[in-house]
């Protein structure tokens, strides 16, 4: 897969990785919003 994927295809590979799935800064970020440790306007800022 490194050798013929673009880095879209791997992102895409490793976020729906079923058994250790990625989080990106974003989705953490998000998760961090709900539980009230920062703001959305601070995720979308530095994402």
């Amino acid at each position: 897969m490194l050798t013929t994927s673009d880095a879209g295809q791997i992102k895409r590979e490793a976020i729906h990785d079923a058994e250790n799935p990625m989080l990106t800064l974003r989705m953490d970020g998000l998760r961090k919003v709900l539980e009230g440790v920062t703001t959305l306007e601070e995720v979308f800022r530095v994402t």
